[in-house]
């Protein structure tokens, strides 16, 4: 009676040549090459170029000192700056979902989770709009593909590597005879 492994039968049951740690291995690159695009996107922020963000865009902006005091209900006292994505504006107030703000006493940003806030454009200032960058993402997509390659090529030879005719070095036991 024939054994079957798993929930399929097995590589010897379908006819099959056995898998190997190469074929693995390939599989593995493509996937981290189909991936590397999705990983390795930088983004930076550049000074918004309309007089109002684009709703949807994500935004950092810096608070006036009158700003500070009149969000400080809102956001609390201190704030620095803050940043989110635009979920409404005019030319009098933007509504943000606001992801984290700076505080001037406190070293790392505070995470606000989608916080809903109404700014007026008066209390704004230094608006920057977060874009990807392009030329930063291609550069970073190439070192990332180079490295796979590399570690997928230098696994290959040391770990997956045979012999192309199946022979191998026969091994009498016998270690090291001196």
């Amino acid at each position: 009676m024939q054994r079957v492994h798993g929930f399929g039968r097995s590589h010897r049951a379908r006819g099959e040549a056995p898998r190997t740690g190469a074929g693995r291995a390939v599989r593995a690159v493509v996937g981290m090459i189909l991936l590397a695009p999705y990983l390795t996107g930088c983004y930076h922020y550049v000074p918004v170029r309309e007089p109002v963000p684009p709703v949807g865009s994500e935004v950092t902006f810096r608070l006036t000192d009158q700003g500070r005091v009149s969000l400080a209900e809102a956001v609390g006292p201190g704030v620095l700056d803050m940043r989110g994505h635009v979920l409404a504006n005019s030319d009098t107030s933007m509504v943000l979902a606001v992801r984290t703000v700076s505080y001037m006493d406190l070293a790392i940003p505070a995470r606000m989770n989608g916080l809903r806030v109404e700014v007026p454009r008066a209390f704004a200032f230094d608006i920057r709009e977060r874009r990807l960058s392009k030329p930063r993402s291609i550069v970073a997509a190439a070192l990332a593909f180079a490295v796979i390659a590399g570690v997928s090529m230098l696994g290959l030879d040391t770990l997956g590597g045979s012999d192309p005719s199946g022979n191998r070095p026969i091994d009498d036991g016998g270690g090291d005879q001196s």
